[in-house]
């Protein structure tokens, strides 16, 4: 009895080195940190911004804590993207900052791109508009130079946004439309449906009526190759709207530019309610609700 008690004891002891080993301590906290990731990723892709940032926060501490940089950038990024969505820009700047510090060190272009893009859409949204340019300019060569299309996409839909800002709707329009051609190239179609819908603003803003509503109605018939997701959700809002204040341009063809806004309202409140995105949900009715007005309805 005794010598099979000793076995037992020495079978756990081996047991428990083999838990307590490196390798097995590497791994489990490698599934650790991506259950966080995880995490995040399902809480932001159905607008539960504030859920998603504390499963961003870990997952960048986790990876930090395990020496491994290029996660620590990655979930900083959609940390970043988090506090964006959230209108909290500076502390989406203070985590960019940290990434790109990261993203340097590890010397890889592609990453300092990325970060240098998200830095210049948030220093747009702050007012920082000279560094915004610099940093999205900077982004964009070394996106082009290693030939990142989706990435170059991105950046340009964030350059037009800015000149945009800046009344220099000629340019907005050109970046708009570079950064559709690349993102069907990259077959990035919520990218480029987002591109559309800003070059068709963009182009009634410069007063071009009938070109603005060309380009809404591209971006409309995108609709069957978007997936369910809260960026779905909110591109639709953005169409509906575009094509809300299209319709004082264009007496002519008002209803029917009212009853696409009212599809593409009616479109986005189905996706968020299927996701559970409240938010979302309460803009657009908020929203519909207010197109019904203007109508006497």
């Amino acid at each position: 009895m005794i010598r099979t008690l000793l076995r037992f004891v020495s079978q756990c002891f081996v047991l428990f080195l083999t838990l307590c080993s490196p390798q097995a301590v590497s791994g489990w906290e490698a599934a650790s940190v991506e259950k966080f990731v995880e995490q995040g990723l399902k809480a932001f892709d159905r607008g539960a911004f504030e859920e998603s940032v504390p499963s961003w926060i870990e997952a960048a501490r986790r990876y930090e804590l395990q020496r491994r940089p290029a996660g620590q950038v990655a979930a900083l990024n959609r940390l970043a993207q988090a506090y964006s969505a959230l209108g909290q820009y500076n502390q989406a700047i203070k985590s960019l900052e940290t990434a790109l510090e990261q993203a340097q060190k590890l010397s890889d272009p592609a990453r300092v791109a990325s970060v240098l893009a998200a830095l210049g859409h948030a220093h747009t949204a702050v007012g920082a508009l000279q560094a915004a340019e610099a940093e999205l300019k900077q982004s964009l060569g070394m996106a082009s130079a290693l030939r990142e299309r989706a990435l170059a996409a991105v950046i340009l839909n964030n350059l037009g946004n800015l000149y945009a800002i800046e009344k220099k709707y000629t340019e907005a329009i050109a970046a708009y439309r570079e950064s559709v051609l690349l993102a069907e190239r990259a077959a990035q179609w919520s990218l480029r449906a987002r591109a559309l819908i800003n070059a068709g603003v963009a182009l009634r803003q410069n007063g071009e009526a009938r070109e603005s509503e060309l380009l809404l109605d591209t971006a409309f018939d995108q609709r069957p190759q978007l997936r369910a997701s809260h960026d779905t959700a909110f591109l639709l809002i953005s169409l509906s709207l575009a094509y809300r204040d299209l319709r004082a341009w264009l007496p002519g063809s008002s209803n029917r530019v009212l009853l696409r806004a009212a599809e593409a309202l009616n479109e986005s409140a189905t996706v968020a309610e299927r996701l559970g995105d409240r938010r979302t949900a309460s803009y657009v009715w908020g929203y519909l609700g207010a197109l019904y007005e203007d109508e006497d309805r």
